[in-house]
């Protein structure tokens, strides 16, 4: 679509989901992560979202959320720094080089942080985190900011699993989209959504 379009597209929205996701099948994974189509499919579509808004320059920003997965978030440096957060990095790093889906939704987290930031004039943004996916109605689910692999659900204990149910991430990302507050406390970060236990 050119960017003309698509600017034309964004005008007069209020928020931006993105629950695009690759295909999570063993035929989708090439060998060796090699010959992978579509590498950047989710970092693509928010760098050509944001610029599309930033085209129509609006006097509100829009809100962007993107969907990603339990271990997109970017570390700060003092997470950086402990010995686990390094031996995570490197599990996570090679993960990402086998499977080129989980590096693409990785870009996308990172081009947001680093390039969009806290304080651009027409677009804020949220990475809603999931656990792994499951169908079902809405029921009680947590929110928080885990960081680590290794740390177990939202808060690092037992309270939460690693599943999410899918209609609990459509009601978390409504709340986001509707609601002031919910939009202010989570804006610029990535919350982890965990069905409760």
């Amino acid at each position: 679509m050119p960017a003309a379009q698509l600017a034309a597209h964004v005008a007069g929205c209020a928020a931006v989901v993105s629950a695009l996701a690759h295909e999570t099948a063993w035929r989708g994974v090439p060998r060796a992560g090699i010959g992978m189509g579509g590498r950047d499919l989710c970092t693509g579509v928010a760098r050509r979202v944001c610029e599309a808004v930033a085209r129509v320059g609006p006097d509100v920003p829009v809100k962007y959320v993107m969907l990603g997965w339990v271990d997109d978030d970017v570390y700060p440096e003092a997470d950086a720094a402990s010995v686990l957060a390094r031996v995570e990095r490197g599990v996570v790093t090679a993960l990402k080089a086998c499977f080129p889906p989980w590096m693409d939704t990785a870009t996308a987290a990172r081009y947001l942080v680093e390039e969009v930031g806290a304080k651009d004039p027409f677009v804020e943004w949220v990475v809603v985190r999931t656990g792994v996916g499951r169908d079902g109605r809405v029921g009680a689910y947590v929110v928080g900011e885990r960081r680590g692999l290794f740390a177990g659900g939202v808060h690092g204990d037992a309270t939460t699993g690693w599943t999410t149910t899918r209609a609990n991430v459509a009601h978390f990302v409504g709340e986001l989209v509707a609601r002031d507050g919910v939009w202010a406390e989570w804006r610029g970060r990535m919350p982890l959504v965990c069905d409760a236990k």
